[in-house]
Formats: C-alpha cells, structure tokens, sequence
C-alpha cells in the first residue's frame, strides 16, 4: 500500500476529498523531478538563509507559497515575531517586505487564510501571557501589509493553545442566525477552546467575520460537546469540525484521546470513536485532513501511570469507515545531518521515554554530529499539506528545538476496510490461513515488505496495491 511511486502532477493544491476505488496515486511537486514513493520520508532541503527553529509557530499554504510566523525559541524562554515565505517551486525561503505596525513576539497562537488576507490570533505573548491580540496580514500588497485589530464589543478574551478554522459559506440555518443577524457574514474563522490565564482549558465556540470585524459566541447543543481543553487539533472535513487530544487541565496531566465532530449547520456535536492505542491519549500534536482521513502525527503522550512521552508515530482516521489505524512508514535515503549532545532515547513504538536527570547528564556532554532518517519524536511542531505530501516541520523535544524538517508523501485514498483487517492480521502476527481464505493467502505471502522502521514499533507494511494487480479481492 505504501509502495506505490507518485505520478506526474499538473501543480495545483490538493485538498480534503472523499474516497475512491482508483488505486492509490499521489502527485508530485513540479519542484521534484524524481519519483517520490508513498509512505517514505523525505527530507526539506536545508538552507543558510531560513527561519530559526522554533516551536508553537503556525504556517499556512497559499497556492505555492508556504507563509511561517513567530513561534518558541530554542531556550524557551523567548519568542520570535518573524515573518517568512517558503517557495516550494524553488524550495527557498525569503522574508518579505511588510509596512504597518510590527507584530507581537508570540507562540501558540491561530494562523488561517481567509480572501485576501491572513488572520492571527492569540497565543502566549512574550512566551508568558495569553493574548488576545489579532493581526491582519495584506499579503497580495507589496510591499505587504500588517494591520492590528481591535473589534469592538463581545469577544473570547485572551487564549492560547486554541484551533481555528476557515467556514466558507457561513451556513443559513438557525443556530447561526446572530452571525447573520451582524451582516449576512459570507465567511469567516471558527475557534474553538484554548486556555486563558485565570480559567484553565475552555470549551467555548466562537465566530470571527473579519470583513465586519465582529466577533459572535455560538452556542452549540450541549448533548455530546467535548471536555474543555488545549492544544488540541480541529481539521475541516465536508461540513464536519473535528476536534482530537488535547490537555484537560491545568497540571499537565489529562491527557485526552477522544475524537468528537461538530456538524456545523447545526451546531451539533458527535463523538467520533477515540484512538484506543497504547500511546493514543495526546496533546501537541499536528494533524491534518486529506482525502478523505486525519493523518495524526507527533505529541507528547501519556504511558499507564501517567508519565509523559514523545511520539514520533503517524496515525490515520478514516472518515468513512471510521477506523483508526496506525501508518507503517519507511525512513528517508537521504540522512540529515545535526549536532546532538546524546544518542536520542531508545523509542518504542514511536514513543522517546527518558527521565528527568537523563537530560541534565545530557545537556553536560558535548554535541556530537547525529543524522536523522525519519521526523523525532517531538511536541509543538506545524503541519501542512502540500501536493499531496504531508509536512513535518519545527517543534521541540524535552531538550530544544528541532531543525530536521520531513514530508511525506499520503496514498491518494483511505485504507479500506479489508486493508485494515489485513494491515491488523499482519501487525499482530496472526496465522493468515486461520482467518482468510486460501487464495487471498497466498497473494499476501508474495507482497513485498516494507523496510521495518527501527522506531515506530512491529508495524512493517504490505504493498497493497499488488492485491489489485495480481487479482486479489
């Protein structure tokens, strides 16, 4: 299944679709002449001139253009206000010329493209308050054009750790009768959650219409509405809000695994089944929506007696089926190149455990030169899509920030249900005569294995598109 090279591809964006029974295909950046494969890692091409590493930035992809602002330095202790653009054609970064008043030093904010402009908010100002400043980017201007708001009467206060989303058309129904009742609002950011500085983790609903510059609370039904919580993820699917992970409390130690949708014409929220895995209770994470599936990567996790992990694991929800699984991957041919002070801990399954007097002896010793094939485990890192690939940039582990950047190239369809059954009888090393009929037996027996990763756990891989080609059912 994640076998399959990607095929020659006109350029222009891909975004959420709905399955198919094509086989799986994934186009190619025009940037990238080789062939690319599905499920192997591969590695950003690293620059002299790019922004520094950072953690909580936020990044958004606007036709070829990749826009990156702010984020935690390295010594966590201070913020970045930068503001960079990533060409994929050329596969280099530059910061822009910008007018207008210069924006806060921050991370944990919200970053979405809505019409002609750039929409931020929020976040930890100075990597120590909530904030609920909001900034306008003019990005078709040149030079472009920054413009702080200041939208007069209700709004959600300051928060951080919260998720945004782009509704484009606000629906006509009801429930969202006190958005129209501003101006017959087209569209607009949907934000949900984050965490103040007095209150803890929320679970409010609120809509943001930059062409009026107004603010509206939602209410939802309250039947099925998600715990309060932070640094969580939200992915738009269909008409579908759907919120994952995050944290519950103040202390760093509810960690939440549960999956919920809110239909957005009627506000009403729907538990979706939660990742019962091992490591499946998550927060600072990434996730993003493709065809059809959530493809979840990363975050800090919790072990059986609570203890904190990093996970360097990609997993997948379908939402047709509604199964999750966890993504077999291979690790990239070509290595980069860093400076560590230490081996990284031993990982299982995509999971780095290591204590507290560990990383103390570690920061003592020298760095010495390491190469990374595959993403680390980390917290705090952005995610994008980007011609079918999936992104993995920046972030932080318990020590510092991250500087090795991958992508991924996704199948161009979820996994069905059969593929699933068999992905389950393989990684659990069932018998296949005991469970699958002779004929589909042997077929399996003769599909390639995957390069066994050597940190994402007994996870190896089939090539299932050979199921189609050789006659399988």
């Amino acid at each position: 299944f994640f076998s399959e090279p990607m095929v020659p591809f006109n350029g222009t964006d891909q975004g959420t679709a709905s399955s198919s029974s094509a086989l799986p295909s994934v186009p190619q950046s025009q940037s990238r002449k080789e062939v690319r494969t599905v499920g192997q890692w591969y590695p950003m091409r690293r620059q002299h001139h790019r922004p520094d590493p950072v953690s909580g930035t936020c990044t958004v992809v606007i036709g070829d253009r990749l826009f990156w602002f702010a984020g935690l330095l390295a010594d966590a202790e201070q913020c970045s206000n930068e503001l960079w653009v990533y060409l994929f054609k050329n596969e280099e970064w530059s910061q822009p010329a910008c007018e207008g008043p210069q924006p806060y030093f921050v991370f944990g904010h919200t970053m979405v493209h809505i019409g002609s402009v750039i929409v931020i908010h929020g976040g930890k100002e100075g990597g120590k308050t909530a904030s609920d400043r909001m900034f306008l980017l003019h990005y078709q201007r040149s030079p472009m054009l920054w413009q702080e708001l200041t939208p007069k009467g209700l709004n959600p206060g300051p928060r951080w750790g919260h998720t945004a989303i782009v509704i484009d058309p606000v629906p006509m129904t009801p429930k969202w009768s006190a958005v129209h009742a501003v101006r017959p609002a087209g569209k607009g950011v949907l934000y949900f959650a984050g965490m103040n500085n007095l209150d803890g983790p929320l679970n409010d609903l609120w809509f943001f219409d930059p062409a009026a510059e107004s603010w509206t609370k939602l209410v939802p039904e309250p039947s099925a509405q998600p715990q309060p919580r932070r640094r969580h993820t939200a992915v738009l699917h269909k008409d579908l809000m759907c919120i994952f992970g995050g944290m519950s409390n103040m202390q760093t130690t509810e960690y939440r695994r549960d999956l919920a949708a809110l239909h957005l014409p009627t506000l009403q929220w729907h538990p979706l089944p939660a990742l019962h895995h091992q490591y499946g209770a998550r927060t600072g994470h990434v996730a993003e929506a493709y065809n059809g599936c959530m493809w979840v990567f990363g975050g800090f996790s919790q072990t059986p007696d609570r203890s904190k992990v990093l996970s360097n694991s990609l997993f997948c929800f379908n939402f047709e089926t509604e199964v999750w699984s966890r993504v077999s991957t291979a690790p990239s041919r070509e290595p980069i190149s860093y400076h560590d002070h230490e081996p990284r801990a031993a990982e299982v399954d995509g999971v780095s455990c290591i204590d507290a007097a560990a990383f103390r002896e570690i920061l003592r010793s020298p760095p010495v030169p390491r190469q990374c094939t595959r993403p680390h485990a980390r917290t705090m890192a952005s995610a994008f899509m980007h011609d079918g690939c999936l992104y993995i940039t920046g972030g932080r582990d318990r020590k510092t920030t991250i500087a090795c950047d991958f992508y991924i190239p996704l199948p161009a369809r979820p996994q069905t249900l059969l593929e699933l059954v068999a992905q389950y009888i393989v990684d659990h090393g069932i018998p296949c005569e005991d469970v699958l009929p002779p004929q589909m037996t042997e077929v399996m027996k003769r599909m390639p294995r995957m390069p066994r990763p050597t940190d994402c756990g007994p996870s190896g891989g089939w090539d299932w598109s050979s199921i189609y080609n050789q006659g399988g059912p």
